[in-house]
């Protein structure tokens, strides 16, 4: 790495407010934006750049997920990061000012819990003292654990709390795992589209990837079992729940089959399981996440509280597989040495009341009122969109219905304020999609609304001139990508 490149000169503040990944998402995209970073540069590997800055790789692998997102950077599979062509010359917002996020998952901050977490703050300050700002435990703080413990219980898991380590969210989980499970050249399979997180994480091991496509239903088992025949990955990773972009929940049929695969083959399943809470139907789901059918001890279920109670927590768990507890306790303490045992405390007297569950009643209030408003908004817009009905979470999964790319349409919407997350983030090859997820979690409904009527506007301008008729209302599960 030369000295002459930017990246060098990038300074983050360690002890700053401002989490690190932000910061280092922000001066890259000053660097971009100043021409810095010319379009088409690459950017260094995610280790390199780790080592580069001082930080750790799940920092490098977040950051870049911030610029991916916006458009500012693009994978090329085999190659590596690049800095979009596009990226120093974004048209101007028509209008003055940004209006609405629907890329972001992020809740609004006007439903965090502020007071309550207050007095939960205040109380484990005036009980702890000191010792709630000192390092924690490598497994973390007992009592929360034992906590969580119970709440497992209700969805039919029973675990102790020894095999329970707190982490700080479920990118720290994700990034442990695959510095435990995963050497350089082994195999892991991903649902096809999926998180871009994970997406980063895995290359950044320089692990072999192998992408099995996802239906309503779950996994392609024809493809996946397939790919088991011909390779034989340590570990795959899914949400079973409300999968991110989908929003497609496996059946439990799948389920049980996924098990059984996971035994015959001897791989670990790695379960993200981030916003099952947010259930919006009459009846609450009864399906319970894949680790309550693990009889086997394959799954490592993974579950975080940032998409439904404060993303500034940066507190979520993971349950140990049997005989890994050593391994993933030294790739925690090699990370950030603990979580934060101050929040673990807060958290867990958070818990102790009746806080938790009227939190939880009011965002499901809320974001099922948004999601019923989107969903009408989006059956109006038929023929022009398709789109899944998750029947909970924060966002829908979208395809344009009269050709294009959401990527196109992504660059109109950001003319009028509005961003989308264009489907390509959520595929290895950042290949283009008509695809592409549309958030409701951030901002004020009032924000929402104006948000979706600019989306109406640059969904006729992109799609003027071509043929209603033509379009079908429903495609078959096997054109959905």
């Amino acid at each position: 790495m030369e000295k002459s490149n930017p990246i060098v000169g990038i300074q983050l503040a360690r002890n700053g407010e401002r989490p690190l990944y932000s910061q280092l998402a922000q001066a890259l995209k000053e660097l971009i934006i100043k021409g810095e970073l010319s379009s088409g540069s690459k950017i260094p590997p995610i280790r390199q750049l780790a080592g580069i800055l001082g930080v750790n790789n799940s920092t490098v692998v977040q950051a870049l997920e911030v610029l991916s997102r916006e458009g500012l950077i693009y994978k090329h599979v085999g190659r590596g990061t690049f800095v979009a062509p596009s990226s120093r010359s974004q048209p101007p917002v028509e209008g003055g000012g940004h209006v609405y996020d629907f890329s972001s998952l992020a809740p609004a901050t006007e439903l965090f819990p502020v007071l309550d977490f207050k007095k939960a703050l205040n109380r484990a300050l005036d009980y702890y003292g000191g010792e709630a700002l000192n390092y924690q435990p490598h497994l973390g703080y007992r009592p929360l654990r034992e906590k969580m413990a119970a709440l497992l219980g209700q969805e039919g898991i029973s675990v102790s709390p020894e095999r329970i380590m707190v982490i700080s969210g479920s990118q720290q989980g994700i990034d442990i795992s695959a510095k435990v499970l995963l050497e350089q050249g082994e195999t892991v399979f991903l649902e096809e589209p999926t998180y871009p997180g994970s997406l980063l994480t895995f290359q950044g091991r320089g692990v072999r990837i192998i992408n099995i496509p996802i239906r309503q239903s779950g996994l392609d088992f024809v493809e996946l079992e397939k790919r088991l025949a011909d390779f034989r990955p340590r570990l795959l990773f899914v949400m079973t729940r409300l999968q991110n972009p989908t929003g497609y929940s496996y059946t439990p049929e799948q389920k049980a089959h996924l098990l059984q695969l996971a035994y015959k083959y001897n791989f670990y399943i790695l379960e993200d399981d981030y916003l099952s809470a947010l259930d919006y139907r009459d009846y609450r789901s009864t399906d319970p996440p894949l680790k309550a059918m693990d009889r086997w001890d394959r799954v490592i279920l993974l579950k975080s509280f940032s998409k439904v109670l404060m993303p500034g927590l940066r507190l979520g768990f993971v349950i140990l597989p049997e005989g890994l507890q050593e391994d993933f306790l030294g790739a925690k303490y090699a990370a950030d040495i603990s979580s934060s045992g101050l929040m673990q405390r807060a958290f867990s007297f958070f818990l102790q009341d009746d806080s938790w569950e009227e939190h939880l009643k009011t965002i499901r209030r809320e974001f099922r009122s948004r999601y019923q408003l989107v969903k009408k908004f989006l059956k109006e817009q038929s023929p022009l969109l398709y789109f899944w009905d998750p029947e909970g979470g924060l966002f829908f999964w979208v395809r344009l219905n009269r050709g294009g790319w959401s990527e196109d349409l992504a660059v109109l919407l950001r003319r009028r304020g509005v961003d989308i997350a264009p489907g390509s983030a959520f595929f290895a090859g950042k290949r283009q999609t008509p695809w592409f997820r549309l958030s409701f979690a951030t901002g004020s409904k009032k924000d929402l609304e104006r948000g979706l009527d600019l989306l109406k506007d640059g969904l006729q301008e992109l799609q003027t001139g071509q043929d209603l008729d033509r379009i079908p209302q429903e495609e078959p599960e096997k054109r959905l990508f």
